[in-house]
């Protein structure tokens, strides 16, 4: 995989985890509604590098609130 991945590709998903435990440790998580997972974390940073768009309704779909 890391073949086909460009530099800022591999950059970015070695960073991965880094950024959700940033994101997790933040003062403002604890005020969601719901206490987000490291993976729900992981996913969102994943999605959003690749570019697609999240609504409510699809985030609701895809970690099954």
């Amino acid at each position: 995989m890391k073949q086909a991945l460009g530099d800022e590709d591999q950059e970015c998903y070695a960073k991965l985890e880094e950024m959700a435990e940033q994101a997790f440790d933040d003062q403002c998580t604890g005020a969601n509604p719901r206490y987000p997972l490291m993976n729900d974390l992981k996913e969102l940073y994943v999605l959003a590098y690749q570019g697609c768009r999240i609504d409510a309704a699809l985030y609701l779909k895809l970690f099954r609130w």
